[in-house]
């Protein structure tokens, strides 16, 4: 996702978690790259670090 200047595998994680945002709850996630980008998606994020 190039709008959030994100790397290779972590684009294609929040492609897939923005694709299925509807069917679940929560996306797990420690990286805060990854989770910002999710937030902006409107995806529910939970960090289990924090």
């Amino acid at each position: 996702m190039l709008k959030h200047n994100l790397k290779t595998l972590d684009a294609i994680q929040c492609a897939t978690v923005t694709a299925i945002k509807y069917s679940i709850n929560y996306f797990v996630c420690c990286d805060n790259k990854l989770i910002e980008a999710a937030k902006k998606e409107k995806v529910k994020v939970i960090n289990p670090v924090k």
